[in-house]
């Protein structure tokens, strides 16, 4: 999908002063979802739940 805008963010042609707004946006709100989802996320979680795992002596429950 991001791959499917970039030939809408980087046109030249007729209607692109209109789509290429819509398509840089789309890039990056598809960019910094995946690397919030694939970063962020897992570290949040492993701050909040993480530490359990010390605190009980096994392996997460």
């Amino acid at each position: 999908t991001l791959f499917g805008m970039l030939p809408l963010a980087i046109s030249r042609g007729e209607g692109a002063e209109m789509w290429k707004p819509f398509g840089i946006t789309a890039i990056g709100g598809l960019s910094l979802s995946t690397l919030v989802t694939l970063i962020l996320v897992p570290i949040i979680y492993s701050l909040f739940e993480g530490g359990k795992r010390y605190k009980e002596g096994g392996p997460m429950k």
